[in-house]
Protein backbone atom coordinates (compact mmCIF):
# COMPACT_ATOMS: atom_id res chain seq x y z
CA UNK A 1 0.00 0.00 0.00
CA UNK A 2 1.04 3.72 -0.48
CA UNK A 3 3.26 5.18 2.65
CA UNK A 4 1.08 6.80 5.23
CA UNK A 5 4.15 9.33 5.24
CA UNK A 6 4.46 10.63 1.33
CA UNK A 7 5.61 14.16 1.70
CA UNK A 8 1.82 15.14 0.76
CA UNK A 9 0.30 13.74 3.50
CA UNK A 10 2.80 14.39 6.41
CA UNK A 11 1.15 17.60 7.32
CA UNK A 12 -1.88 16.12 7.86
CA UNK A 13 -0.51 13.09 10.12
CA UNK A 14 1.74 15.30 11.68
CA UNK A 15 -1.13 16.92 13.10
CA UNK A 16 -2.64 13.60 13.91
CA UNK A 17 0.82 12.87 16.41
CA UNK A 18 0.53 13.41 19.98
CA UNK A 19 2.07 16.15 21.31
CA UNK A 20 6.21 16.13 21.92
CA UNK A 21 6.30 12.78 19.95
CA UNK A 22 9.67 14.04 18.73
CA UNK A 23 11.29 14.15 21.95
CA UNK A 24 9.61 10.90 23.18
CA UNK A 25 12.03 9.32 20.97
CA UNK A 26 14.71 9.98 23.34
CA UNK A 27 12.86 9.23 26.39
CA UNK A 28 12.20 6.22 24.88
CA UNK A 29 15.61 4.94 23.42
CA UNK A 30 14.58 5.13 19.94
CA UNK A 31 17.37 7.35 19.19
CA UNK A 32 20.40 8.44 21.13
CA UNK A 33 22.32 9.89 18.16
CA UNK A 34 20.51 11.64 14.86
CA UNK A 35 22.48 10.25 12.23
CA UNK A 36 21.65 9.25 8.60
CA UNK A 37 18.06 11.62 9.46
CA UNK A 38 18.11 15.03 9.85
CA UNK A 39 15.14 14.96 12.67
CA UNK A 40 12.55 13.36 14.72
CA UNK A 41 10.19 13.80 11.80
CA UNK A 42 12.62 12.05 9.04
CA UNK A 43 13.27 9.42 11.84
CA UNK A 44 9.43 8.67 11.25
CA UNK A 45 9.02 8.88 8.01
CA UNK A 46 11.92 6.64 7.35
CA UNK A 47 10.80 3.87 9.91
CA UNK A 48 6.85 4.45 8.48
CA UNK A 49 8.09 4.06 4.95
CA UNK A 50 9.07 0.46 5.63
CA UNK A 51 5.95 -0.49 7.87
CA UNK A 52 3.01 1.23 5.50
CA UNK A 53 4.55 1.21 2.33
CA UNK A 54 5.06 -2.58 1.81
CA UNK A 55 8.66 -2.28 1.01
CA UNK A 56 11.52 -4.01 2.15
CA UNK A 57 14.65 -2.61 3.89
CA UNK A 58 16.92 -2.08 1.23
CA UNK A 59 13.94 -0.92 -0.76
CA UNK A 60 13.43 1.43 2.60
CA UNK A 61 16.68 2.90 2.38
CA UNK A 62 16.99 3.80 -1.74
CA UNK A 63 13.41 4.88 -0.87
CA UNK A 64 14.38 6.99 1.64
CA UNK A 65 17.60 8.42 0.10
CA UNK A 66 15.65 9.19 -3.55
CA UNK A 67 12.75 11.07 -1.68
CA UNK A 68 15.36 13.17 0.23
CA UNK A 69 14.15 11.65 4.04
CA UNK A 70 17.48 10.10 4.72
CA UNK A 71 20.71 8.22 4.11
CA UNK A 72 21.01 4.84 5.90
CA UNK A 73 22.49 2.11 4.87
CA UNK A 74 20.10 -1.63 5.51
CA UNK A 75 21.91 -2.49 9.01
CA UNK A 76 21.62 1.06 10.31
CA UNK A 77 18.33 1.14 9.49
CA UNK A 78 17.51 -2.65 10.92
CA UNK A 79 19.11 -1.18 14.51
CA UNK A 80 16.54 1.67 14.16
CA UNK A 81 13.77 -0.68 13.62
CA UNK A 82 14.63 -3.00 16.54
CA UNK A 83 14.57 0.38 19.31
CA UNK A 84 11.42 2.02 17.98
CA UNK A 85 8.68 -0.37 20.05
CA UNK A 86 8.67 1.36 23.08
CA UNK A 87 8.31 4.92 21.05
CA UNK A 88 5.29 3.65 18.69
CA UNK A 89 3.86 2.39 21.86
CA UNK A 90 3.80 5.79 23.53
CA UNK A 91 2.40 7.22 20.69
CA UNK A 92 -0.35 4.88 20.55
CA UNK A 93 -1.21 5.14 24.38
CA UNK A 94 -1.02 9.27 23.93
CA UNK A 95 -3.64 8.82 20.84
CA UNK A 96 -6.07 5.96 22.72
CA UNK A 97 -6.56 8.26 25.38
CA UNK A 98 -8.55 10.44 23.24
CA UNK A 99 -11.09 7.37 22.23
CA UNK A 100 -13.70 7.43 25.20
CA UNK A 101 -14.35 3.34 24.73
CA UNK A 102 -11.08 2.92 26.72
CA UNK A 103 -12.82 3.97 30.36
CA UNK A 104 -15.31 1.04 30.69
CA UNK A 105 -11.72 -1.20 30.31
CA UNK A 106 -10.34 0.70 33.06
CA UNK A 107 -13.13 1.24 35.47
CA UNK A 108 -13.82 -2.52 35.61
CA UNK A 109 -10.68 -3.98 35.76
CA UNK A 110 -9.05 -1.56 38.62
CA UNK A 111 -5.22 -1.83 37.55
CA UNK A 112 -5.57 -5.48 36.25
CA UNK A 113 -3.96 -6.08 32.81
CA UNK A 114 -5.74 -6.66 29.90
CA UNK A 115 -4.31 -8.74 27.29
CA UNK A 116 -6.47 -9.41 23.67
CA UNK A 117 -4.34 -11.83 22.30
CA UNK A 118 -5.01 -13.06 18.37
CA UNK A 119 -2.71 -15.19 15.76
CA UNK A 120 -2.17 -14.48 12.27
CA UNK A 121 -1.29 -16.83 9.35
CA UNK A 122 1.40 -15.20 7.34
CA UNK A 123 2.58 -16.75 3.38
CA UNK A 124 5.53 -15.59 1.70
CA UNK A 125 4.59 -14.42 -1.97
CA UNK A 126 4.68 -17.37 -4.49
CA UNK A 127 5.25 -19.88 -1.14
CA UNK A 128 3.31 -23.39 -1.68
CA UNK A 129 2.33 -24.80 2.03
CA UNK A 130 5.07 -22.88 3.67
CA UNK A 131 4.70 -19.94 5.89
CA UNK A 132 4.52 -18.44 9.52
CA UNK A 133 1.87 -17.49 12.33
CA UNK A 134 2.43 -13.92 13.64
CA UNK A 135 1.51 -14.54 18.00
CA UNK A 136 0.35 -11.02 19.50
CA UNK A 137 -1.10 -9.63 21.92
CA UNK A 138 -2.02 -6.25 23.32
CA UNK A 139 -2.86 -4.42 26.43
CA UNK A 140 -6.27 -2.60 26.74
CA UNK A 141 -7.55 -0.05 26.38
CA UNK A 142 -3.89 1.56 25.31
CA UNK A 143 -3.24 -0.92 22.38
CA UNK A 144 -0.20 -1.40 23.91
CA UNK A 145 1.49 -4.34 21.57
CA UNK A 146 3.15 -6.14 24.46
CA UNK A 147 4.38 -9.67 22.41
CA UNK A 148 5.20 -9.99 19.33
CA UNK A 149 6.28 -13.66 17.91
CA UNK A 150 6.46 -15.43 14.66
CA UNK A 151 6.25 -19.33 14.78
CA UNK A 152 5.74 -21.69 11.65
CA UNK A 153 2.06 -22.30 11.09
CA UNK A 154 2.78 -25.78 12.60
CA UNK A 155 2.53 -24.34 16.12
CA UNK A 156 -1.41 -23.79 16.93
CA UNK A 157 -2.78 -20.73 18.07
CA UNK A 158 -2.83 -20.87 22.31
CA UNK A 159 -2.72 -18.59 25.39
CA UNK A 160 0.73 -20.61 25.63
CA UNK A 161 2.59 -18.74 23.73
CA UNK A 162 1.94 -15.75 25.46
CA UNK A 163 3.60 -14.20 28.43
CA UNK A 164 0.33 -14.34 30.77
CA UNK A 165 0.80 -13.06 34.80
CA UNK A 166 -1.23 -13.53 37.91
CA UNK A 167 -4.14 -11.44 37.76
CA UNK A 168 -4.13 -10.97 33.91
CA UNK A 169 -7.67 -11.19 32.22
CA UNK A 170 -7.26 -12.93 28.57
CA UNK A 171 -9.39 -11.64 25.84
CA UNK A 172 -9.51 -14.12 22.93
CA UNK A 173 -11.89 -15.43 20.51
CA UNK A 174 -13.65 -18.59 20.47
CA UNK A 175 -10.43 -20.54 18.69
CA UNK A 176 -8.92 -20.06 22.57
CA UNK A 177 -11.84 -21.65 24.40
CA UNK A 178 -10.68 -25.24 24.86
CA UNK A 179 -10.08 -26.81 28.03
CA UNK A 180 -6.61 -27.35 28.13
CA UNK A 181 -5.91 -23.60 27.77
CA UNK A 182 -8.40 -22.30 30.33
CA UNK A 183 -7.27 -24.76 32.65
CA UNK A 184 -3.66 -23.38 31.72
CA UNK A 185 -4.78 -20.14 32.45
CA UNK A 186 -6.88 -20.61 35.94
CA UNK A 187 -3.73 -22.72 36.75
CA UNK A 188 -1.22 -19.12 36.15
CA UNK A 189 -3.68 -17.47 38.22
CA UNK A 190 -5.22 -15.71 35.26
CA UNK A 191 -8.88 -14.98 34.05
CA UNK A 192 -10.62 -15.18 30.85
CA UNK A 193 -13.32 -13.30 28.90
CA UNK A 194 -13.75 -15.19 25.33
CA UNK A 195 -16.31 -15.89 22.66
CA UNK A 196 -17.50 -19.45 23.22
CA UNK A 197 -18.51 -22.36 20.58
CA UNK A 198 -20.59 -25.15 22.74
CA UNK A 199 -19.20 -27.92 20.14
CA UNK A 200 -15.72 -26.94 20.60
CA UNK A 201 -15.62 -26.82 24.90
CA UNK A 202 -18.46 -29.63 26.37
CA UNK A 203 -19.26 -28.85 29.77
CA UNK A 204 -21.81 -30.03 32.41
CA UNK A 205 -24.11 -28.21 34.72
CA UNK A 206 -22.42 -27.21 38.10
CA UNK A 207 -25.23 -28.63 39.95
CA UNK A 208 -24.91 -32.01 37.92
CA UNK A 209 -22.54 -34.97 39.51
CA UNK A 210 -23.37 -37.12 36.67
CA UNK A 211 -21.38 -35.11 34.42
CA UNK A 212 -24.12 -35.18 31.75
CA UNK A 213 -23.49 -32.95 28.89
CA UNK A 214 -24.98 -29.55 29.42
CA UNK A 215 -28.11 -29.03 26.90
CA UNK A 216 -26.84 -25.43 25.20
CA UNK A 217 -29.59 -25.04 23.08
CA UNK A 218 -32.59 -26.04 25.32
CA UNK A 219 -30.69 -23.08 27.12
CA UNK A 220 -30.66 -20.41 24.67
CA UNK A 221 -34.13 -20.85 23.53
CA UNK A 222 -35.53 -19.35 26.70
CA UNK A 223 -33.77 -16.06 26.01
CA UNK A 224 -36.64 -13.70 25.89
CA UNK A 225 -35.75 -10.38 24.06
CA UNK A 226 -32.46 -8.58 24.14
CA UNK A 227 -32.11 -9.89 28.09
CA UNK A 228 -28.74 -11.12 29.07
CA UNK A 229 -28.56 -14.38 31.25
CA UNK A 230 -25.79 -16.54 32.66
CA UNK A 231 -25.39 -20.21 33.55
CA UNK A 232 -22.60 -21.73 35.84
CA UNK A 233 -21.02 -24.70 34.39
CA UNK A 234 -17.98 -26.96 35.15
CA UNK A 235 -15.36 -28.83 32.76
CA UNK A 236 -13.06 -31.53 33.56
CA UNK A 237 -9.31 -31.61 32.40
CA UNK A 238 -6.64 -33.74 33.64
CA UNK A 239 -9.29 -34.84 36.11
CA UNK A 240 -9.42 -31.28 37.70
CA UNK A 241 -12.74 -29.47 37.88
CA UNK A 242 -12.78 -26.02 36.42
CA UNK A 243 -15.42 -23.49 36.78
CA UNK A 244 -16.93 -21.56 34.38
CA UNK A 245 -19.94 -18.70 33.86
CA UNK A 246 -21.05 -17.89 30.67
CA UNK A 247 -22.90 -15.54 29.40
CA UNK A 248 -25.31 -15.21 26.23
CA UNK A 249 -27.54 -12.57 24.86
CA UNK A 250 -29.99 -12.90 21.18
CA UNK A 251 -28.50 -11.09 18.47
CA UNK A 252 -30.80 -8.90 16.37
CA UNK A 253 -32.52 -9.75 13.26
CA UNK A 254 -29.60 -7.82 11.32
CA UNK A 255 -27.23 -9.11 13.23
CA UNK A 256 -28.00 -12.46 12.64
CA UNK A 257 -28.76 -12.54 9.27
CA UNK A 258 -25.33 -11.01 8.81
CA UNK A 259 -24.02 -13.41 10.74
CA UNK A 260 -26.06 -16.43 8.46
CA UNK A 261 -24.48 -15.03 5.06
CA UNK A 262 -21.06 -15.09 5.95
CA UNK A 263 -21.20 -18.82 7.12
CA UNK A 264 -23.38 -19.91 3.83
CA UNK A 265 -20.28 -18.26 1.99
CA UNK A 266 -18.01 -20.12 3.75
CA UNK A 267 -19.49 -23.33 3.28
CA UNK A 268 -20.11 -22.70 -0.55
CA UNK A 269 -16.35 -21.74 -0.08
CA UNK A 270 -15.23 -25.32 1.42
CA UNK A 271 -17.77 -27.10 -0.68
CA UNK A 272 -19.63 -28.18 2.66
CA UNK A 273 -22.93 -28.52 4.07
CA UNK A 274 -24.47 -26.13 6.89
CA UNK A 275 -25.74 -28.19 9.69
CA UNK A 276 -29.22 -26.99 11.63
CA UNK A 277 -27.79 -26.41 14.88
CA UNK A 278 -25.02 -23.80 13.71
CA UNK A 279 -27.54 -21.98 12.36
CA UNK A 280 -29.59 -21.92 15.64
CA UNK A 281 -26.32 -21.18 17.39
CA UNK A 282 -25.96 -18.09 15.44
CA UNK A 283 -28.71 -16.69 16.96
CA UNK A 284 -26.89 -15.72 19.78
CA UNK A 285 -23.19 -14.05 21.57
CA UNK A 286 -21.97 -16.47 23.70
CA UNK A 287 -19.20 -15.45 26.20
CA UNK A 288 -17.28 -17.55 28.71
CA UNK A 289 -15.66 -16.01 31.81
CA UNK A 290 -13.72 -17.33 34.54
CA UNK A 291 -14.03 -14.44 36.82
CA UNK A 292 -16.75 -14.20 39.49
CA UNK A 293 -20.06 -12.84 39.44
CA UNK A 294 -18.92 -10.38 42.49
CA UNK A 295 -16.03 -8.87 40.42
CA UNK A 296 -18.62 -8.60 36.30
CA UNK A 297 -22.05 -9.03 36.35
CA UNK A 298 -23.65 -10.64 33.92
CA UNK A 299 -24.36 -7.38 31.24
CA UNK A 300 -20.82 -5.98 32.21
CA UNK A 301 -19.05 -9.34 30.68
CA UNK A 302 -21.04 -8.95 27.59
CA UNK A 303 -19.96 -5.26 27.47
CA UNK A 304 -16.15 -6.07 28.19
CA UNK A 305 -16.08 -8.34 25.02
CA UNK A 306 -18.22 -5.90 23.07
CA UNK A 307 -15.52 -3.60 23.99
CA UNK A 308 -12.84 -5.83 22.36
CA UNK A 309 -15.22 -6.11 19.53
CA UNK A 310 -13.38 -2.46 18.77
CA UNK A 311 -9.71 -4.32 18.85
CA UNK A 312 -11.24 -6.95 16.83
CA UNK A 313 -11.54 -4.57 13.74
CA UNK A 314 -8.56 -3.03 14.56
CA UNK A 315 -7.08 -6.99 13.91
CA UNK A 316 -8.91 -6.96 11.29
CA UNK A 317 -7.30 -3.90 9.49
CA UNK A 318 -4.26 -4.61 10.82
CA UNK A 319 -4.18 -8.55 8.94
CA UNK A 320 -5.07 -6.72 6.07
CA UNK A 321 -2.07 -4.80 6.09
CA UNK A 322 0.27 -7.28 7.04
CA UNK A 323 2.09 -8.16 3.65
CA UNK A 324 4.56 -10.87 4.32
CA UNK A 325 7.58 -9.10 2.27
CA UNK A 326 7.36 -6.14 4.75
CA UNK A 327 7.19 -8.58 7.86
CA UNK A 328 10.72 -9.28 9.79
CA UNK A 329 10.29 -12.91 10.94
CA UNK A 330 13.40 -14.06 12.27
CA UNK A 331 13.71 -11.43 14.93
CA UNK A 332 11.60 -10.42 17.83
CA UNK A 333 12.68 -6.97 18.92
CA UNK A 334 12.01 -6.27 14.91
CA UNK A 335 9.04 -8.15 14.92
CA UNK A 336 7.73 -6.61 18.14
CA UNK A 337 8.27 -2.60 16.19
CA UNK A 338 6.75 -4.02 13.25
CA UNK A 339 3.47 -4.74 14.78
CA UNK A 340 3.66 -1.60 17.12
CA UNK A 341 4.37 0.53 13.83
CA UNK A 342 1.07 -1.32 12.28
CA UNK A 343 -0.98 -0.77 15.57
CA UNK A 344 -0.06 3.09 15.77
CA UNK A 345 -0.57 3.04 11.71
CA UNK A 346 -4.20 1.55 12.39
CA UNK A 347 -4.76 4.51 14.84
CA UNK A 348 -3.95 7.15 12.13
CA UNK A 349 -6.10 5.60 9.39
CA UNK A 350 -9.03 5.45 12.09
CA UNK A 351 -8.31 9.54 12.77
CA UNK A 352 -8.15 9.79 9.70
CA UNK A 353 -11.30 8.39 8.73
CA UNK A 354 -13.02 10.08 11.01
CA UNK A 355 -11.50 13.74 10.28
CA UNK A 356 -12.46 12.72 6.17
CA UNK A 357 -15.00 15.41 6.21
CA UNK A 358 -12.90 18.31 7.64
CA UNK A 359 -10.92 17.73 5.04
CA UNK A 360 -13.25 18.33 2.23
CA UNK A 361 -13.49 19.93 -0.36
CA UNK A 362 -9.24 20.84 -1.03
CA UNK A 363 -8.10 17.54 0.86
CA UNK A 364 -6.43 19.58 3.95
CA UNK A 365 -6.64 21.95 6.90
CA UNK A 366 -5.83 25.38 6.36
Amino acid sequence: MKSLVSKESWEIINSFLPKHWQWQARICGAVSRMRGAKDFASLFRLLMLHISGSLSIEQTCLRARELGIARVSAMAFYKRLRKASTWFAWMCEEMIKQHQGGAFLQGAFKGRRVLAVDGSDITEPGAKGSGYRLHYAVQLPQLRCVHAQFTTQKVAESVEVFPVRAGDVVMADRAYAKRKQLAWLIERGADAIMRMSPTLLPVGGESDPEGIAFDWLKHLRKLKGYKAREWKVRFTHEGRDYALRVCAVRKSVAAYEKCVKAIEAEARKKKREVRPETLEYAKYVIVLTTLKAGELGTEQVLEVYRSRWQVELAFKRLKSLMEAGSVPKSDEASALAWMQGKMLEALLVEKLLGEAGAFSPWGHRM
